[in-house]
């Protein structure tokens, strides 16, 4: 949704037989589908077997995504609002398994994770999800950064909470696995990648003397998430 909204296009397989019954079984090509047949998109150029490139047509619909999307997903949307603060809560006491306890009811009510047709990577649809997520806890995480710039790379997710002398920093890394089997190899491979690559070198900038390192997972509508030990900035 995002890359529509900045301009751009999406690869869709069309389903050119869309029934009304069809809507239950919650498939992104049906809801890309139902979006085209009512107009709310519109066909870029053809790409082969019934795929298409679909864009927003005007400025007028345009606008319309973006605020069906900014009301959803922001601060002004109350609910979603607590989740986020609860999660920011959760990552900045240590709590992996209360981080996987805020996210694993929301992936049924906020995204379908099987919206990956889009060419950027399968991951970026949960890194944007997050990231909205720790947009609405600015009353208690300080710093807040996507894809930073940090030591041989770039961190996902980072921030800092706390004040001199107590301030601490976290780490995030995301991943996707095919299999449910795959999810906690994933976790290990996130946080040895934050190890590896130094992420943490950023929160030098951010006053932090420790933080807390986390591997986020998903596959499907489940999620994974490890870390939270307290670890000293090298």
């Amino acid at each position: 949704m995002q890359t529509l909204i900045d301009g751009g296009s999406i690869e869709i397989r069309i389903n050119q037989e869309l029934r009304h019954s069809d809507i239950n079984r919650h498939l992104s090509e049906d809801f890309w589908t139902l979006l085209l047949f009512t107009g709310c998109l519109a066909i870029a150029k053809p790409v082969g077997d019934r795929k298409y490139l679909l864009r927003i047509p005007n400025e007028e619909i345009r606008d319309t995504f973006r605020n069906r999307v900014q009301a959803r997903f922001s601060i002004e949307n109350r609910s979603f609002a607590a989740h986020g603060l609860k999660l920011a809560e959760a990552a900045a006491w240590g709590n992996a398994s209360g981080m996987a306890d805020v996210l694993a009811p929301l992936l049924r009510i906020y995204v379908s994770l099987r919206d990956t047709a889009a060419i950027a990577p399968a991951e970026n649809c949960c890194h944007d999800f997050l990231s909205a997520l720790f947009a609405c806890a600015s009353n208690r995480i300080n710093d807040f950064q996507s894809n930073a710039e940090s030591g041989d790379g770039c961190a996902d997710i980072v921030f800092s909470s706390g004040n001199n002398p107590n301030r601490f920093g976290v780490v995030i890394e995301i991943r996707r696995a095919a299999h449910p089997e795959d999810m906690l190899n994933a976790v290990d491979n996130a946080l040895k990648q934050i190890d590896e690559r130094k992420y943490a070198e950023c929160l030098r900038r951010m006053r932090c003397r420790k933080y807390y390192a986390y591997g986020i997972v998903f596959c499907g509508k489940e999620c994974e998430v490890g870390g939270g030990k307290l670890r000293e900035i090298d």
